[in-house]
């Protein structure tokens, strides 16, 4: 058995996109908008990313920026249903990596790699008790341009300091270890 971090940064806000998220935690943008349509018939060009995502911001579309952030729609079809999914499940900005990003992605990447080793994993922070106290306190996870304060205060009861305040950092292969 092994044990994974996997909800943390989902359920303590600790992507940078979540300091955008919470700010617009209110706000729903369900529908289809001019800016929404204009993203996909605009050609490709350098930046129309970053363009689009402050856009979002300044019309309060979180989802949209989210989508767009996450290059999770590459054309406007899936992009419409997607919003439609969110409409049909009532998801708010905060909720959308817990949802698509956590449960369709990282947690089958770790089903698929602990079954490949054949070891069992364990998400200890997808606790319903975990999650239920995160979700009551999502106001207080981002103090001080710091994300995930929280369980950072927490773990460092019991674990070196220098573990938790560092800079963030992904994973994933490098090019030479599959060319090998």
């Amino acid at each position: 058995v092994v044990l994974s971090g996997e909800g943390g940064d989902e359920y303590f806000l600790g992507y940078e996109r979540h300091k955008v998220l919470i700010s617009l935690k209110d706000y729903r943008d369900y529908g289809i908008t001019l800016l929404d349509r204009l993203f996909f018939w605009l050609p490709k060009f350098r930046g129309k990313g970053r363009i689009f995502s402050k856009l979002f911001v300044i019309f309060k579309q979180p989802i949209s920026y989210y989508f767009t952030h996450m290059m999770v729609m590459e054309n406007y079809s899936g992009f419409v249903k997607w919003k439609e999914e969110c409409r049909k499940r009532n998801l708010g900005p905060v909720e959308l990596d817990q949802v698509f990003y956590l449960g369709d992605d990282l947690l089958r990447k770790i089903d698929y790699a602990t079954s490949l080793c054949s070891i069992e994993g364990r998400v200890p922070l997808l606790d319903c008790d975990v999650i239920a106290n995160a979700q009551n306190r999502q106001d207080e996870m981002i103090k001080d341009g710091l994300s995930k304060t929280i369980l950072k205060k927490m773990l460092c009861q019991y674990f070196p300091v220098d573990l938790f305040y560092r800079s963030k950092s992904g994973f994933c292969l490098r090019p030479e270890v599959l060319l090998k």
